[in-house]
């Protein structure tokens, strides 16, 4: 009912937006000036998403505090959301009465959206290169990146379509992917190998859950934490349609009909379930030893394994072996990239939005970047900050909780296998339906499910945005 009422909400909230735009006063494209005014005082709003984090909370204030002693002329407010989806909403609310952040958390699938107004968000594909205040810029007072320092694949995943064109409207923040968590004491107690290169196939996951559950009934063999990721991860490694650059909504087609009509077949045999149809978050069962397989981001390997310093605890200790999620074709791996990025809300004062944009930059410095990563299983976007000494400290330090090294490890090794998904206004929402397409998949063990009519009204609810 949750998901069908956000759904519903997000259908609402774009409707009033196209509703509002055409009211809104128009804003010109930020151009950035020559000379930042440091007589003028400057409040900025930020966002944030940080899952409640004490210790990330602390790291951005901190961040706050240190840019405003360098900054005296500008403050900064931060307000604090504990998800994507209450983040993306709360902007969506605020857009219609100009009353959006200055700098925001946000993933570009919700930039697309925001970018109905073609000059809400600022497009940095020229600010970044501005000599005086672009990455790495001369007029900055602090050391801030060079583009060059960036991890290109991640800013790359920053360009959004809009008006028929390619722009760069986001700069990565933190990058994670999602990890497959293994009981590793428990596959070789029944003599089950660990296959070559610690890449596992989806046909030898399943083959082991039905060996776990007739082995202990009690026992819930895979737990899938995102149904979204589930159907979108498993349609590209069978090289289905989805969607494309263009924004054509493509995933309705027999190939994915038969892929989920698998998966249900596969629910009914208990060999899985997710967390949306269960409210089991991966570290739930698997720490205790009731769950083979965990799959879930690597920024949430802090709560996962039995003696995780944030997850549920677990009865006895065993080992845990973190890798890339089971392949269709393990010679090909692919994985989804995720992970936060940062955008810049256009104002009509320019000097307020280049005070926004110094803070954007500041958040991607070393020590930030660096200090926030620490706190989940995340990557810094750049190579200085992965390559520091400080972050290499961390990784190589025996005080640092092992599943969490090494789901960021994951992050690093298979960085060349992710991919994202093309992000165009609706593209946020094309994402929340599949997810909904599994949850149905996976209701009931006993109701047939009819597959055209789950298909059918997904396309329902893309095409009602």
């Amino acid at each position: 009912m949750r998901k069908r009422l956000f759904r519903l909400f997000i259908i609402l909230a774009l409707a009033i937006i196209l509703a509002g735009c055409h009211g809104r006063k128009y804003i010109p494209n930020f151009i950035c000036p020559s000379e930042f005014d440091t007589e003028s005082e400057y409040n900025i709003s930020f966002w944030a998403k940080n899952d409640s984090n004490p210790t990330q909370r602390k790291i951005l204030e901190k961040a706050i505090a240190d840019f405003e002693e360098i900054y005296p002329n500008i403050n900064v407010e931060i307000s604090h959301y504990t998800s994507y989806p209450e983040l993306y909403n709360a902007v969506l609310q605020n857009i219609g009465t100009n009353t959006t952040p200055n700098v925001c958390i946000a993933y570009p699938d919700h930039v697309a959206t925001y970018l109905e107004n073609p000059t809400l968000v600022v497009e940095l594909e020229e600010l970044i290169y501005d000599a005086n205040f672009g990455l790495g810029g001369s007029e900055l007072k602090f050391d801030g990146p060079n583009y060059d320092e960036f991890i290109l694949k991640y800013i790359q995943e920053g360009y959004i379509k809009s008006e028929g064109e390619n722009k760069l409207y986001t700069l990565p923040f933190m990058r994670s992917t999602e990890c497959l968590y293994v009981n590793k004491t428990w596959l070789e107690q029944y003599d089950f190998e660990i296959p070559k290169n610690n890449i596992f196939s989806w046909d030898y996951i399943w083959e082991i859950c039905e060996f776990a559950y007739k082995k202990d009934k009690s026992i819930i063999p895979l737990i899938y934490k995102s149904s979204d990721n589930f159907f979108i991860e498993l349609a590209y490694q069978n090289g289905h349609d989805y969607s494309n650059d263009d924004g054509e909504i493509l995933f309705s087609n027999q190939e994915n009909k038969d892929m989920v009509m698998e998966l249900n077949s596969l629910f009914k045999k208990n060999l899985f379930v997710t967390w949306q149809n269960t409210g089991y978050y991966p570290g739930d069962k698997f720490n205790k030893g009731d769950c083979i397989f965990g799959i879930d981001s690597s920024a949430g390997s802090t709560w996962i394994g039995p003696s995780s310093p944030l997850g549920a605890k677990g009865n006895e200790d065993f080992e845990v072996l973190v890798t890339t999620i089971p392949q269709v074709d393990v010679e090909n791996p692919k994985v989804i990239s995720q992970g936060p990025s940062l955008c810049v809300f256009n104002k009509e004062n320019s000097q307020e939005v280049l005070a926004s944009w110094l803070f954007t930059q500041f958040l991607l410095t070393e020590e930030t970047q660096v200090n926030f990563a620490k706190t989940e299983g995340y990557l810094p976007v750049t190579t200085t900050a992965v390559e520091s000494e400080a972050f290499q400290s961390f990784l190589s330090s025996p005080d640092t909780y092992s599943v969490q090294r090494d789901a960021i490890l994951n992050v690093i090794e298979y960085q060349d296998y992710t991919f994202v998904t093309p992000a165009f206004n609706g593209s946020a929402l094309v994402r929340d339906v599949v997810g909904k397409i599994i949850d149905k998949s996976v209701m009931s063990k006993k109701r047939e499910i009819d597959i055209d009519s789950i298909f059918s009204e997904a396309l329902t609810d893309c095409s009602s945005s």
